[in-house]
């Protein structure tokens, strides 16, 4: 076997038996009584109302992460709850078994 295809055939591996992130943003609403329609309100025209929504479903699986939402939606977070919000708030790591 050519040392590339070994190279590729590693990477792929560690592809396959990553992990995935996923979105707490449900979970951070119910825990401060808050919805997505409230939050979306006020975050006005920065991030679409849709795009509030589909983060808001519970155990959301990222395909990207689109950091100026992510911010927002801290920004937004902290106005309404008055605390400091974080990443690690809204974002979680889980590894596959």
């Amino acid at each position: 076997m050519k040392t590339s295809n070994m190279r590729t055939s590693k990477f792929h591996a560690s592809i396959v038996d990553m992990g995935t992130i996923k979105w707490k943003l449900a979970e951070f609403l119910e825990a401060h009584k808050l919805t997505a329609y409230r939050l979306a309100t006020t975050l006005d025209s920065h991030t679409r109302t849709p795009t509030i929504y589909r983060i808001a479903k519970k155990n959301v699986e990222l395909s990207r992460v689109d950091f100026t939402v992510l911010a927002t939606v801290i920004e937004g977070l902290r106005e309404l709850t008055g605390k400091d919000v974080s990443v690690s708030d809204l974002l979680e790591y889980r590894e596959e078994v």
